[in-house]
C-alpha cells in the first residue's frame, strides 16, 4: 500500500493541467459554506479568500508529507471511519499548527 503523500502526489500530476486543482476548490467551497466563528466578521469575499487560502495550506506538500508521517497505515483493528476520524484529528491539528507558525 502507497503511503498517502504518493497517492496524493498522483492525484495531483494528473490534475496539474487545471490551474486550481478540484480537491482545493471542493475544500475551499466547503469552509466557505460552513463559514467560520461569529468572534470572525468577514465579509462573504473575505471568507471565501480565508477558505482557498486554508485549502492550499491543506494540500500543501509539506501538510500532506506531515498528515501522512501522522497517519501512517490504517491500524490492523481500525474501522474504515476510525481511520477517517483520526486523519481529520491530525489535518486538524496540523493546520493549526502551521496556522498559528505563521501568525
Amino acid at each position: 500500500m502507497a503511503s498517502l503523500k504518493d497517492f496524493l502526489g498522483k492525484i495531483k500530476q494528473r490534475e496539474n493541467n487545471t490551474t486550481t486543482l478540484p480537491s482545493v476548490r471542493n475544500i475551499a467551497n466547503s469552509i466557505s459554506a460552513v463559514g467560520i466563528p461569529e468572534i470572525l466578521v468577514l465579509s462573504k469575499k473575505d471568507n471565501e479568500r480565508l477558505g482557498s487560502k486554508i485549502a492550499e495550506l491543506a494540500t500543501s506538500d509539506s501538510v500532506i508529507s506531515d498528515l501522512s508521517k501522522a497517519l501512517d497505515r490504517p491500524k490492523e483493528t481500525e474501522t474504515e471511519d476510525e481511520f477517517v476520524n483520526r486523519a481529520k484529528s491530525a489535518l486538524t491539528k496540523i493546520l493549526k499548527r502551521k496556522l498559528s507558525e505563521n501568525s
